[in-house]
């Protein structure tokens, strides 16, 4: 798991989110559809700001219970898509 991620026994917080905690298998969930985004979108490990941008959607659109993967992986890239209307969903 990335280091943006603190473990805690049997639980896990990503960071940045303040007062909410998710299960391991949650938290796989919302990574795997953290990563392909930025996979698709060819988005470096370096790009810290794009890489935060991106998490923070997929997880609104967790918290509001669209959980489906195919909802977090367009949510996280609805701004990328508005940004260069060349990607598509």
């Amino acid at each position: 798991m990335p280091s943006s991620v603190m473990n805690r026994p049997g639980k896990a917080r990503p960071f940045g989110v303040t007062g909410e905690v998710y299960r391991p298998d949650e938290l796989a969930h919302i990574q795997s559809a953290f990563e392909a985004v930025c996979d698709e979108l060819g988005v470096k490990t370096a790009e810290l700001a794009r890489r935060r941008a991106i998490a923070e959607r997929v997880m609104n659109a967790y918290r509001q219970g669209r959980r489906h993967s195919l909802n977090l992986v367009h949510a996280g890239l609805l701004e990328e898509i508005r940004k260069d209307p060349s990607h598509t969903v």
